[in-house]
């Protein structure tokens, strides 16, 4: 995970994340403070500038404090964040953005989704509501696609039968990149125990099968925001 970045500019309702896991944070946030309905969306880094300021002024609310937001949802009017993720590496160039709000805003031309019955998904997570242990209330969190998660035991069966372990050990490496939140890192045991059971059946007991790495927990990360004149 990426070093904590510290916060700027308080009163402004729009984040950027370089990190995915504190873009999934701000989401989670936001979902947990009664935001629910969600407009999601992916754009091309040269676009979103525009996109930005387009979207301050559709939603004056965007430049305001969270106290101001609050008592909006309190009155029972929109009160609306954009959340934005700026990846590094082989995902740089494009802009991940989700808009949230405490209800759809009417009139706007945007097609509102309620998280609670149409998930929030972000790459291969999906926002989900799950209740901790010694929590009376279900919080939001986030977890591999069911999608993702069976081809990904579909992977590992089929490369430790053939043989594929090079394969196997690219996949394996490529998991501590994963964000650690606690329903991800269940999956991640699991799908550890599978290679070394699929292993055991498959293989004579004098071969090793390839490490399976430890996902650690994600810890909290700190957000920049951004000034209505940034470019």
């Amino acid at each position: 995970m990426t070093a904590k970045t510290p916060a700027i500019a308080t009163a402004d309702q729009v984040t950027v994340s370089a990190s995915p896991a504190a873009f999934l944070q701000r989401v989670s946030d936001a979902l947990r403070s009664g935001l629910i309905w969600y407009v999601r969306g992916t754009v091309p880094e040269a676009k979103w500038a525009g996109i930005e300021a387009k979207m301050r002024a559709r939603y004056p609310t965007l430049s305001r404090d969270r106290k101001f937001l609050y008592r909006e949802r309190k009155a029972g009017r929109p009160a609306v964040r954009l959340l934005a993720l700026r990846p590094k590496g082989k995902a740089a160039g494009l802009i991940e953005f989700v808009l949230v709000a405490a209800a759809p805003v009417p009139g706007d031309g945007e097609a509102w989704r309620d998280a609670t019955r149409d998930r929030v998904q972000v790459w291969a997570y999906e926002a989900v509501r799950q209740t901790r242990p010694g929590s009376a209330e279900p919080a939001w969190t986030w977890r591999l696609q069911k999608a993702r998660y069976d081809a990904l035991r579909a992977e590992i069966v089929g490369r430790v039968r053939r043989r594929q372990d090079d394969a196997l050990v690219a996949l394996a490496a490529a998991t501590r990149k994963w964000a650690g939140f606690a329903p991800v890192r269940k999956q991640h045991r699991a799908l550890g125990l599978l290679l070394i059971g699929e292993w055991k059946r498959s293989r004579a007991n004098s071969e090793t099968p390839p490490e399976w790495p430890r996902l650690g927990y994600v810890r909290r990360l700190n957000t920049h925001r951004t000034p209505p004149s940034a470019s």
